[in-house]
């Protein structure tokens, strides 16, 4: 069985499959898609991806320890977009690690990958990673495109 956790969130990749994410949109009231996990050897480390869609946010856990760690919530400036100018995120550490540029710059890459449909959402995002190099984070982004554009992100329900 795989597994992913420590410090509290320790759950398995097989149960994800089951819905264990599925409350995390649910308290939200936002609708889910499956999630997608995927695993590969990115630089030589074993990284691991899970992709889940819910119609106003996508959730990806990135991890190369096992474990969510740092989690990040990525919210876009619709207003820039909807002018014409390019996207800005604005990135809210909520649990971690602090005022981690590289974090930070995974954490905007992402975003930019998940909003490049029409429709913006916000992302939330797990990462716990032991390789922070510029390579790593371009194989993860390419990782992350490829998972994105495989499946059909449900539409935002209206406020």
């Amino acid at each position: 069985m795989n597994r992913i956790g420590g410090g509290g969130f320790d759950f398995a990749l097989d149960d994800l499959e089951d819905g264990a994410m599925a409350g995390i949109g649910s308290a939200m009231g936002a609708t889910q898609t499956a999630p997608t996990l995927i695993a590969a050897v990115i630089n030589g480390h074993h990284t691991e991806l899970v992709i889940t869609p819910y119609s106003n946010v996508v959730f990806i856990i990135v991890t190369q320890l096992g474990k969510i760690g740092t989690l990040m919530q990525v919210n876009t400036d619709i207003a820039g977009v909807e002018a014409g100018g390019d996207a800005h995120y604005s990135v809210n550490t909520l649990l971690g690690k602090r005022d981690d540029p590289v974090l930070t710059l995974y954490a905007q890459q992402l975003a930019a990958v998940v909003n490049t449909t029409s429709v913006t959402r916000s992302l939330l995002l797990g990462i716990s990673i032991k390789d922070n190099s510029l390579p790593t984070l371009n194989e993860v982004v390419k990782l992350v495109k490829a998972n994105v554009a495989a499946f059909s992100l449900p539409k935002p329900q209206s406020s």
